[in-house]
């Protein structure tokens, strides 16, 4: 049952990474969405997609498919943390604290519908593998 939840996480996280480094190499796909809220950079595009990468060894780590070198209490408290994150992002996007910054229909329709709950999910996954047991899969 982990090794599913594990593998769609991780496959999320790869999504998203990608889509941001998609948007490093100047892609424009949805980027409409944004428009007016956030006008990244290059730079901030490839950190965010970097991180999401680092988040999908994390759980693939927290899963026991790499890092057997690496202390299992660093993907333990890594998954945490990375469940804590989203949580406060899914949390912060109901409460309404994207559009305090700058309100626009169209992201907040995606961020209601999308990115929030996107966000509770992942948080939801991380949790679960957090009770995997401390012993490899």
């Amino acid at each position: 049952m982990y090794k599913p939840a594990g593998w769609l996480l991780a496959a999320v996280f790869f999504l998203l990474g990608g889509i941001h480094a998609y948007w490093g190499l100047g892609g424009r796909w949805a980027m409409y969405i944004f428009e007016g809220v956030a006008n990244p950079t290059i730079l901030e595009c490839w950190l965010v997609a970097l991180a999401l990468f680092a988040a999908m060894l994390v759980v693939l780590g927290r899963m026991g498919v790499w890092g057997g070198a690496i202390p299992q209490w660093i993907f333990r408290w890594g998954t945490g943390v990375l469940s804590a994150v989203f949580l406060s992002r899914g949390v912060a996007g109901y409460l309404g604290w994207p559009m305090v910054v700058t309100p626009r229909p169209v992201y907040e329709f995606w961020d209601t519908w999308l990115f929030s709950p996107l966000c509770l999910l992942i948080s939801a996954g991380c949790v679960f593998l957090l009770r995997l047991p401390a012993k490899k899969y």
